[in-house]
């Protein structure tokens, strides 16, 4: 079973507005997205950037860079590897992000297109990546001293049990994410925490992600091994497609009898 979410209260309320006031609605659907986000008028410096800082930020819960990075730069710090909390699915399996950038750009097309009223998109940079791709990159790019792999021994995996609820498409079998730790578990470690005190201090980082770690670390959880349904499970019989040089003009129809 689908657990609560803000986002299903926020549709309901964009929906009786628009019948209420007779104006047509959108609704974007991204995957996690991989961008710092910033307040107005606030500047970051390139190697705060590095370490996933935000300056008082205005949400980082939902940002999928900003607890890999952190994490990445402490284990950076310690001379450690960056390990891997997720099993052998998750290590392989196919994920995708949306950035805010393109996610703003087909936003913006929705709302100018008529044709595009009262329709729900998925939003996709179409960039696949499976987390043994990301892992060695994020490695590579903090200086850790290598990454590791999915955890192989099935005593040391935890799992988490949805129920046999609905799931999203309505006829798949539920998807059980399996873990040897979280990052919320991490953070909670004192060495970690002094660790981002002194690459703080030593990089004129402002934010401490350390200050509340539910909400800047659990989201790390479901980029790494949580279950991400790919795009190709459609919330609208419309549509888009996103390129890598961010044109969103492309419409496909699906057909009633369509398993596409």
């Amino acid at each position: 079973m689908l657990g609560p979410n803000f986002y299903y209260l926020q549709e309901d309320l964009l929906y009786r507005y628009c019948k209420k006031h007779d104006v047509s609605w959108n609704v974007i659907c991204p995957v996690s997205i991989p961008d710092c986000g910033l307040r107005e008028h606030q500047t970051i410096t390139s190697e705060a950037l590095k370490f996933g800082a935000l300056p008082q930020p205005a949400s980082a819960a939902m940002n999928a860079l900003h607890p890999l990075a952190v994490y990445a730069a402490v284990q950076a710090h310690k001379d450690e590897k960056l390990e891997y909390p997720g099993d052998f699915l998750a290590w392989v399996g196919v994920t995708e992000h949306s950035t805010a950038m393109l996610t703003g750009y087909l936003s913006e097309w929705a709302v100018l297109g008529d044709k595009c009223a009262n329709n729900k998109f998925n939003a996709s940079d179409t960039c696949p990546l499976p987390n043994n791709r990301l892992w060695p990159e994020l490695a590579r790019w903090y200086g850790c001293q290598g990454y590791g792999g999915p955890e192989l021994d099935e005593s040391k995996l935890n799992a988490i049990d949805p129920g046999n609820g609905p799931t999203p498409i309505g006829y798949s079998p539920p998807r059980k994410p399996r873990y040897a730790w979280t990052f919320s578990e991490w953070a909670q470690k004192a060495e970690n925490s002094e660790a981002w005190k002194q690459i703080m201090e030593k990089h004129n980082v402002m934010h401490n992600s350390f200050d509340d770690i539910e909400a800047h670390f659990a989201f790390g959880d479901f980029v790494a091994w949580g279950p991400t349904p790919p795009l190709s499970i459609w919330t609208d019989p419309k549509s888009t497609i996103q390129d890598s040089l961010g044109n969103c003009d492309i419409e496909v129809e699906r057909k009633p009898d369509s398993d596409c």
